[in-house]
């Protein structure tokens, strides 16, 4: 509700960002049911959704179901090639369907989520 409130408020637009995390421990309806319950008490809020830091499978599943504004593809775990290779499939599939796509091609220094990397692997 926070959001939505200093959304009108303040006039300005704002994203909404549900990791892989937050899916896992939370159901995907309830957290889509509570944003479309807040788009219609709150109807002239602009924002947008976001998934963040998603494996394929659930980059797939976001950018396919209508619901979500764009996605982050997550592959840094794997070699480069691969990586670049699962991230051209969720353009692909992303950008037929208007979904805008961020992606982490190398590998950021320090814990997101349950990923850690040295300082002196980052790439």
């Amino acid at each position: 509700m926070g959001l939505f409130q200093g959304n009108m408020e303040s006039k300005a637009p704002f994203i909404i960002q549900i990791s892989k995390g937050a899916r896992s421990y939370t159901d995907k309806r309830m957290l889509e049911a509570i944003i479309r319950a807040c788009e219609n008490v709150f109807p002239d809020a602009v924002y947008a959704v976001h998934l963040d830091h998603g494996d394929e499978k659930t980059a797939l599943e976001c950018a396919t179901s209508g619901f979500y504004s764009s996605v982050m593809i997550d592959a840094s775990h794997e070699p480069y090639a691969r990586n670049v290779e699962i991230t051209k499939r969720i353009v692909d599939v992303a950008h037929k369907r208007g979904v805008s796509v961020e992606a982490e091609i190398g590998q950021l220094g320090g814990v997101e989520e349950d990923v850690q990397v040295d300082e002196g692997n980052a790439t």
